[in-house]
């Protein structure tokens, strides 16, 4: 997202001047602050149009769970002997 709006720039990744892995560091966050900091032409402001496929919405963050995850106790590890599954020895 930059500025607020989603944009698919999966058609985009190989033409992009600085690379495709400068744009995939920032798939999927707010990349608003990147976008900004190196300078963008007017052409490539006005190109985000074509990539423009909606607004971000943001609704809140998952709220923290009531309480600690309780432990999982694991059993002993098992040993397989010609194929067959038997608990470990004392």
């Amino acid at each position: 997202a930059v500025g607020g709006a989603v944009y698919d720039i999966t058609s985009f990744l190989d033409e992009h001047p600085g690379g495709r892995l400068m744009l995939m560091r920032h798939a999927g966050t707010d990349a608003s602050a990147a976008f900004n900091a190196v300078g963008h032409s007017v052409k490539a402001r006005t190109r985000l149009a074509d990539f423009y496929i909606g607004d971000l919405v943001v609704t809140g963050r998952l709220p923290a769970p009531e309480s600690p995850p309780k432990p999982v106790h694991v059993a002993p590890a098992t040993r397989i002997t010609r194929g067959l599954l038997r608990p470990p020895s004392p």
